[in-house]
């Protein structure tokens, strides 16, 4: 992708606040999901990008699982979902254009997801099963590791790795990923699957939009960006308020992205890399357009620098002065 200007980009986690306070109150009674489970099984995982609606042909077999949004757009497009995934840590996750409705599946959330969520769908009798979804957040300030603390060698010596650990019983860490999707596809792996299907990765706005508006012209960016596709149902990146967004041309069409989707297209291609012939990526997405490209063009795109910190994220003709810090919203 080429930009105009480069910027670096904050990435504020909803409820920060809340995460490790989030992660004892659902230690309480959890059931968590343990590993190699379903081997010998395929699962077809599916974001809420626009290019979702192209499952509504595929008629998929085998487990099929709808993340955050993609529920209710799935639900009621006809299209069967037998489970609903999420890593999202805030209250939004009961509007109804998530998970407010509670729909007949089985949930799968993270230990740091909001209490409240997991209880409105236990109030509606709906099984809900927990991993962790590891995010490196600070440790509190003071906090060293235990003496009585001997974590496996293979796990870093911090508070929330330490949380992990005690608190409940062993069970899957996800790690790849900005969203809900390549978490999702950590997940499945380490649930033995043996195949992934993946639909609605988008990780960009529907591509060939018009162009961003210039500069010279900040008032056209609030109705440019309402008019972008965001999400299968039809909604537009506006419904997060006035975000940052890069405009950059592959192979001669446009595309548009956030700061945290252009890194999860790159850790999308890395997990396909890693796990080789168990992953398929189906779609008009940014991470397929990617694809391929040679090292200098993936050396170029926005790299993270340390949490929450986006570098080198391309911003079209000075938006950096229309928005502030981005939440990264899966």
């Amino acid at each position: 992708m080429t930009e105009e200007r480069r910027a670096a980009c904050e990435l504020r986690l909803p409820d920060a606040h809340r995460f490790y306070d989030n992660i004892k109150a659902n230690a309480k009674g959890a059931s968590v999901i343990a590993p190699n489970t379903h081997k010998g099984r395929t699962v077809t995982i599916c974001g809420a990008g626009p290019s979702l609606s192209l499952i509504r042909e595929a008629k998929p077999t085998g487990d099929v699982w709808a993340c955050n949004s993609a529920l209710p757009t799935l639900w009621d497009w006809g299209v069967r979902v037998t489970h609903g995934v999420t890593i999202d840590q805030n209250l939004a996750m009961l509007h109804d254009a998530e998970w407010g409705r509670a729909l007949p599946v089985v949930y799968y959330l993270s230990t740091a997801s909001h209490p409240q969520v997991g209880r409105h769908l236990r109030d509606h009798k709906r099984v809900v099963k927990l991993f962790h979804s590891f995010l490196g957040i600070p440790d509190p300030e003071g906090w060293t590791p235990p003496s009585r603390w001997k974590p496996p060698t293979s796990v870093q010596a911090n508070y929330e790795m330490f949380l992990y650990t005690t608190l409940f019983k062993p069970s899957i860490m996800a790690g790849h990923g900005l969203n809900s999707v390549p978490r999702a596809i950590c997940l499945a792996m380490g649930m033995g699957y043996d195949h992934v299907t993946v639909y609605g990765a988008d990780c960009a706005m529907a591509p060939d939009s018009p162009a961003m508006p210039p500069r010279e012209q900040p008032a056209l960016y609030p109705p440019w960006l309402a008019s972008l596709k965001m999400y299968a149902d039809g909604r537009s990146p506006n419904v997060h308020g006035q975000i940052a967004m890069a405009e950059g041309i592959i192979d001669g069409r446009r595309w548009h992205t956030r700061p945290d989707m252009v890194i999860s297209a790159v850790h999308l291609l890395e997990l396909e890399r890693g796990f080789p012939f168990k992953i398929t990526l189906v779609g008009d997405t940014l991470p397929n357009a990617m694809r391929g490209k040679p090292p200098e063009f993936f050396d170029s795109l926005p790299k993270l620098s340390k949490v929450g910190q986006v570098d080198n994220f391309g911003v079209h003709a000075g938006q950096v002065e229309n928005v502030g810090p981005q939440e990264a919203v899966a």
